[in-house]
């Protein structure tokens, strides 16, 4: 809701700073912002899922996908580059065979839903 209201203000801000102050500034604010980012995917990741749509939400990125393009579901331990907080998740795997991380919460609670509004989807152990 914030996200990109509070994005537009650091870039002006940092704008501000590279023009009128020494380098030096500007790498403490290069710095400042490497710690804003994992904090922004920290504070703000979320999954909604609807009987039409699953939206991911993972700190300024953000997905939304039909539930009639997913079509499978593994569970997977490991490092895995996605929209997740944990090392411990699902890899779904879409239509156009592109797949994506996520680690719910509630892992038992999001599999029964997403079978409930995605009947089609295969649910792999």
């Amino acid at each position: 809701m914030y996200s990109l209201p509070l994005l537009y203000l650091v870039l002006i801000g940092m704008a501000f700073i590279f023009r009128s102050h020494p380098p030096v500034l500007g790498c403490v604010a290069v710095f400042a912002l490497a710690g804003v980012f994992p904090m922004w995917a920290l504070l703000n990741t979320r999954y909604t899922l609807t009987p039409d749509t699953l939206t991911l939400v993972c700190g300024p990125r953000r997905e939304t996908r039909p539930t009639t393009e997913i079509q499978a579901v593994a569970p997977v331990r490991g490092r895995v580059d996605g929209m997740a907080l944990s090392t411990s998740g699902f890899l779904l795997t879409f239509s156009n065979s592109k797949t994506l991380f996520i680690s719910p919460l509630e892992p038992a609670r999001f599999l029964a839903e997403l079978s409930r509004v995605a009947p089609q989807v295969q649910i792999i152990d």
